[in-house]
């Protein structure tokens, strides 16, 4: 449906062909929409991009066996980016607020506290933090800040915290108080019900507790993360499952990153 309105955008403003930059969850937005209008790419970035059929339904059985992001590597991609960090971090010296010491060492003691810090009334684990931050890199030396105040005092600026979270207060409802955006809701409302999920929830503790094996810090987070979608009591049937392979009137310009 957002790949049809995007074709209606498209018209609205006269472009015979579209021009398009997804990111994220957008590549598997601008992937749906070249293949149902492949005639009208014009120009094509598909920046981050995810496993479209791993997304969608799964390869082979994966779709009622594998929970969303184990199928896409989540916490490896996690793990290994937060490793660099790190080392980035200890590398620069000074300049990273969290180099003193052994980065990896302090990192290890700040998760056997066992304890988080709240923003906004969200409820943060130390690997939520650091995770929130690893999309971006130029947010590196607020999240060096982040951990080395954490360390060194267990509690954070509430400034900090979101410049390092990109979470901030939410609007005033007069009627009801503070409103509480719907980010995780409309997460759970486009992807449980566009893609081909698990419904057993012991599918999740087994990911989990695999995940927790091969990624320690960041596995269960990754796993959980999707677990609503074992309850999610709606699947979209119009929903959009391939093909992948349409040849596009321009060619695509796919970027991925390591760390």
């Amino acid at each position: 449906n957002s790949a049809r309105d995007l074709d209606l955008l498209r018209r609205a403003v006269d472009d015979p062909m579209l021009s398009f930059h997804g990111i994220s969850y957008g590549t598997q937005l601008g992937a749906i929409y070249a293949n149902m209008f492949p005639a009208r790419v014009r120009a094509m970035v598909l920046d981050g991009s995810i496993d479209f059929v791993g997304n969608v339904t799964g390869h082979g059985s994966q779709g009622t066996e594998i929970p969303l992001n184990t199928r896409q590597d989540i916490a490896v991609g996690s793990s290994a980016a937060f490793e660099q960090f790190l080392y980035d971090c200890a590398a620069a010296g000074p300049r990273c607020a969290f180099s003193a010491g052994d980065p990896r060492a302090k990192w290890a003691a700040l998760l056997a506290r066992r304890t988080s810090v709240t923003v906004d009334e969200h409820v943060w684990t130390y690997p939520e933090l650091a995770v929130a931050a690893l999309a971006n890199p130029a947010g590196y030396p607020q999240l060096a800040d982040l951990l080395q105040e954490l360390f060194t005092t267990g509690t954070a600026d509430v400034g900090l915290l979101e410049d390092v979270t990109g979470s901030s207060p939410p609007p005033l409802d007069a009627g009801a108080g503070r409103y509480l955006g719907n980010r995780e809701e409309a997460y759970s409302a486009i992807q449980c019900s566009d893609s081909t999920v698990p419904t057993d929830p012991a599918a999740y503790s087994r990911a989990a507790v695999i995940a927790d094996v091969n990624q320690p810090d960041f596995g269960r987070i990754s796993v959980f993360d999707t677990v609503p979608c074992a309850f999610w009591p709606e699947v979209d049937a119009d929903r959009y499952i391939g093909p992948w392979d349409r040849r596009t009137a321009a060619p695509i310009l796919v970027l991925n990153t390591r760390n």
